[in-house]
């Protein structure tokens, strides 16, 4: 996902991000610069931002993976 947005705080809880095969990467970005990485194969993560301005962006990649995960933002 993508959202341009202007904010104080935002939050962002990705929950059962499990990789059963391959390679995969999960990274939050702003603006194209990644902010942080998420681990993988774990139960649950939340990640805060604060003074946010421009493009943030939720990005997986993966090599033959097979994978799951659930996000969602406050």
């Amino acid at each position: 996902f993508t959202e341009n947005i202007v904010t104080n705080r935002y939050e962002i809880t990705v929950n059962h991000a499990k990789v059963n095969a391959g390679n995969f990467k999960m990274v939050l970005c702003v603006d194209d610069k990644i902010v942080h990485t998420f681990k993988l194969n774990e139960l649950s993560q939340t990640f805060v931002l604060e003074n946010v301005k421009g493009s943030v962006s939720l990005r997986i990649a993966g090599e033959s993976a097979e994978f799951m995960f659930d996000y969602y933002v406050n």
